[in-house]
């Protein structure tokens, strides 16, 4: 199975409401297997940034309950993600040049939306694209409140993923505010 230790954001002087140092420090000592047996765990010491974006979708089938603890709400932005067919992937073999040309175009891709943050009618198109990304998954009005960012797009690292909403729209998911530094 996968060894789940310490999950968690922030630093070591957070605070989580009712749950004293002590317990918080006892919960992050724990260790979680997960296994074969599927839903039968809880979880509840993650946090939103880049690595929850990743792990929390990949963890919430296999958990009974998960609690998502948030300071501030990230901008996700939908993950422009397509598998490469073997098609592809032996033309890239056959022409390593074509390879390296779509990582360039990826990369200038990423540059481009760097930049964008700085032009303000690009950046608007970018917080509803990211609006937009949550309303497909998560049908919640007060969840959706929670998870959408109420502050500029690119004051924080702007986060992307195609998976994310969805899971926090989960039964067995709740998103927790009032984390303190």
């Amino acid at each position: 199975g996968i060894a789940l230790d310490s999950v968690r954001a922030g630093n070591d002087d957070e605070a989580i409401p009712g749950i004293g140092q002590a317990e918080l420090g006892q919960r992050r000592r724990q260790s979680l297997a997960v296994g074969p047996a599927p839903r039968m765990l809880k979880d509840d010491r993650i946090g939103t940034g880049a690595s929850a974006i990743q792990f929390v979708p990949a963890i919430q089938q296999k958990v009974a309950m998960l609690a998502v603890f948030q300071r501030t709400a990230p901008w996700v932005l939908p993950k422009l993600d397509a598998s490469v067919s073997p098609a592809w992937q032996a033309r890239f073999r056959r022409h390593p040049v074509t390879q390296r040309a779509l990582r360039a175009l990826l990369y200038a891709q990423f540059e481009f939306l760097n930049w964008s943050l700085n032009v303000p009618r690009l950046r608007k198109r970018l917080e509803r694209a990211a609006i937009a990304n949550a309303y497909r998954s998560i049908k919640d009005e007060a969840l959706r409140e929670k998870v959408v960012p109420h502050y500029a797009i690119g004051c924080k690292r702007v986060l992307q993923s195609n998976t994310w909403y969805r899971a926090l729209a989960q039964p067995n998911v709740s998103v927790l505010g009032g984390v303190e530094r």
